[in-house]
């Protein structure tokens, strides 16, 4: 059987792209990455890995001077399934995570969000953004912009598909 894994290639100005390269090597399925650069040239990248028999998040970081991380950072660690990751850094090489979790079971789904203020290297506890939604909440998405951090997801009661978005400048 095949399973998923995550690639990377690089295109170089003038040189053009780069051999493809696994950068992400699983006994189960790696799939949904998400990627996000920094001005320093670092880059952020969570995925979703059924390595050790349940979806969790995974988060990874490469370097100019270092490369990719050999080692795969777990960021979730429960019995639930956790999906859809996406992830965005600030200027100052804070990283912040978001992902649909089923922590609560699978009519309660919430958007999680954890942060990193060391470029990756620890995270905080996660934050569930959706707790006064009610009902279920999926498909985050999250973008930085300065200072700003803002979170938007779908809220899934009642058939609706209504939009909700927060903001943090902390």
């Amino acid at each position: 059987f095949t399973r998923n894994q995550i690639w990377w290639k690089r295109f170089v100005p003038v040189i053009g792209w780069s051999a493809d390269s696994q950068i992400v090597v699983s006994a189960g399925s790696a799939t949904t990455p998400s990627l996000a650069a920094t001005r320093s040239g670092r880059l952020h990248l969570v995925w979703r890995d059924n390595r050790d028999g349940n979806n969790e998040i995974y988060y990874k970081e490469y370097t100019p001077a270092g490369g990719w991380d050999l080692v795969d950072t777990r960021l979730t660690i429960n019995s639930a399934s956790q999906i859809q990751p996406h992830l965005d850094a600030d200027p100052m090489d804070n990283v912040y995570v978001v992902w649909q979790d089923n922590l609560e079971g699978n009519l309660n789904l919430r958007v999680y969000l954890a942060r990193s203020t060391n470029g990756g290297k620890n995270f905080a506890d996660p934050v569930d953004l959706s707790a006064n939604t009610f009902s279920d909440a999926a498909n985050a998405a999250i973008a930085v912009d300065g200072d700003d951090v803002h979170v938007l997801w779908t809220f899934l009661g009642a058939g609706t598909g209504d939009i909700f978005h927060t903001q943090s400048q902390d």
